[in-house]
C-alpha cells in the first residue's frame, strides 16, 4: 500500500470525511504514519553503514594508540646505547733485578752474546720505587707474551744495574733477561743509539 491509498482509507474512515474543510487530525495521522514507515522500511545496508561508520572513529583510535605505544619505545631506546667495555687492565710482566753483591763474571760484549738471550725489549720507565721500576714497552725485540708493561723487581739492594746502570722515570732502555732475571755486564743498559744497532743486528728488524 502507497502513501496515497493509506491517505485515502483514513479520510474514508473519518465520519467528517464529506466536509470540503481539510481535516487536520487526519493529515497529522497520515503524516506520522508515512514517518513510522519510512523508518521501518530503512534498508538494512544504510544501517550497516552507519554502524561500519561509527566503527572507523573507534578502529583509528585504536590504530593511533598503538603506533604511539611504538614510537614510545622506539624514542625510549633511540638514546640508549651499548655501554662501551670496560677497559682492559695492562699485562705485566714481572722480571727480577740481580742482588746487589751478586757475585758473576761479566763477558765481554758481544752481539753473538746478546743473541740466545731468552726477552729483549726497549721501554720507557714510568715508577721508579726503591726496589722496583715500571718500564712500558715500546718494542718487544724477543720473548714478548703481549704485556704492555715490565716490572723490575728485586728482593734487596737498589734498583740500579752493574755498570752504573741507573733507572729514573722518562728514561728509555733497552733490557734483555734470562731464567726471568735481566741481565746486567752491559747486556741491559740505558738506550743510545748503539746499542739499538746492536739489538737490531742480534734479534732483526
Amino acid at each position: 500500500m502507497n502513501d496515497d491509498e493509506l491517505l485515502a482509507r483514513l479520510r474514508a474512515a473519518d465520519p467528517a470525511a464529506g466536509t470540503d474543510a481539510p481535516d487536520p487530525w487526519v493529515d497529522e495521522m497520515a503524516e506520522a504514519t508515512m514517518r513510522e514507515n519510512d523508518q521501518l522500511t530503512t534498508p538494512l545496508t544504510t544501517i550497516e553503514s552507519g554502524r561500519r561508520r561509527a566503527r572507523w572513529p573507534l578502529a583509528a583510535a585504536a590504530a593511533a594508540v598503538v603506533a604511539l605505544g611504538a614510537t614510545g619505545v622506539l624514542l625510549s631506546g633511540a638514546g640508549d646505547e651499548p655501554a662501551p667495555p670496560s677497559a682492559r687492565p695492562a699485562q705485566v710482566m714481572t722480571l727480577g733485578l740481580p742482588a746487589s753483591d751478586a757475585m758473576g763474571s761479566c763477558l765481554a760484549f758481544s752481539v753473538d752474546v746478546l743473541r740466545p738471550m731468552e726477552v729483549a725489549f726497549s721501554g720507557t720507565a714510568t715508577v721508579v720505587e726503591s726496589k722496583a721500576v715500571t718500564l712500558r714497552v715500546d718494542r718487544w725485540y724477543k720473548g714478548g707474551d703481549g704485556s704492555q708493561l715490565v716490572k723490575l723487581a728485586t728482593l734487596d739492594g737498589a734498583v740500579a744495574l752493574e755498570g752504573g746502570v741507573e733507572f729514573g722515570e722518562g728514561r728509555r732502555y733497552l733490557i734483555t733477561a734470562t731464567g726471568g732475571t735481566v741481565n746486567s755486564c752491559g747486556y741491559s743498559s740505558e738506550w743510545t743509539p748503539e746499542m739499538e744497532s746492536a739489538f737490531d743486528e742480534a734479534f732483526g728488524k
